[in-house]
């Protein structure tokens, strides 16, 4: 059974990374041209371009950390908020799975020199649910440094 649905996952794979080679480009066409008059959210036909679990202008971790000046609906903000989360909505909506039915992540991590790590994500993230949806992901070039790492290291089969 979950090797099917490592079947489901690898099948999804091409359409993820055609989502994956849009997110560097599409804030910079979405944001100033389709976004709702409030400036939280994106149009159709982008709104599955959108974030599920917060508007444009980022979580409060993110406008502590990232923020660029001291206004969140800025166009460069939001930009820049779409460029880290991109394509969130389509992640949890079409490539996502039910809560419910668990499906495989891995999740590992490799210590890298300087107090850096490389963090590797494939599969549904069970954990990180929204509505009712887990989150399909496809995590290979993400490196960060100085986090404490509290995730566990497990292939679910």
């Amino acid at each position: 059974m979950m090797l099917t649905k490592w079947l489901k996952y690898i099948a999804l794979l091409p359409l993820n990374m055609l989502r994956e080679l849009a997110q560097p480009i599409l804030p910079w066409i979405v944001v100033p041209f389709f976004s709702t008059p409030d400036k939280l959210h994106l149009r159709p036909p982008f709104e599955w371009f959108d974030t599920i679990d917060n508007p444009l202008t980022g979580d409060e971790g993110w406008q502590s950390e990232h923020l660029w000046g001291d206004d969140p609906y800025s166009t460069i903000n939001r930009i820049r908020w779409l460029l880290r989360n991109g394509g969130n909505r389509l992640s949890y909506t079409f490539f996502g799975c039910d809560a419910d039915d668990p499906h495989p992540f891995y999740r590992p991590y490799i210590p890298l020199f300087g107090g850096w790590r490389w963090d590797i994500m494939l599969g549904w993230n069970m954990k990180g649910q929204q509505h009712g949806r887990a989150k399909y992901c496809f995590v290979i070039f993400r490196f960060k440094k100085g986090d404490k790492v509290t995730f566990d290291e497990e292939l679910l089969d």
